[in-house]
């Protein structure tokens, strides 16, 4: 099996402090040459987190921050905003920061299960313990 990467090349993995996505992403890129990667910086508000960034990228399915964490929603609203504008800022900033970098770039999110058991349904119960929101997210999320 080959991979796009060098043997022994590191990455990163979750958050990362701070809110200034270029300052990060220059210390990765200086430090994580082989495999950089763009983290996420939950200190700049919902939506910057793993999961809101992650819920950013369902397709037809809304999500909005309620006090309990995020839930599903009717309709998309500033929460989802928010999301897709931290996004936009964050893959501009790849672009500024690592336009000239050759070879594999991470761009990480979490996988349908984190996300099921990260998001509630509208009754507040996690979609984790719906098959049927399960089968719905995951399909989403494959799509986005």
């Amino acid at each position: 099996m080959t991979f796009p990467w060098a043997p022994g090349a590191a990455t990163g993995v979750g958050s990362y402090p701070g809110e200034d996505p270029a300052e990060t992403l220059r210390v990765v890129l200086g430090e994580l040459p082989d495999l950089p990667h763009l983290p996420e910086l939950p200190a700049r508000g919902p939506g910057a987190d793993m999961i809101g960034r992650t819920a950013g990228l369902l397709v037809d399915l809304a999500v909005a921050v309620q006090p309990s964490g995020w839930r599903f929603a009717d309709r998309p609203g500033r929460d989802a905003s928010r999301t897709h504008g931290l996004l936009a800022q964050d893959l501009d900033t790849i672009e500024e920061q690592a336009g000239e970098v050759e070879g594999p770039f991470k761009i990480q999110v979490t996988g349908p299960w984190t996300l099921a058991a990260s998001i509630e349904v509208r009754s507040g119960e996690r979609a984790l313990a719906d098959p049927g929101a399960v089968r719905d997210l995951a399909a989403s999320l494959a799509e986005g």
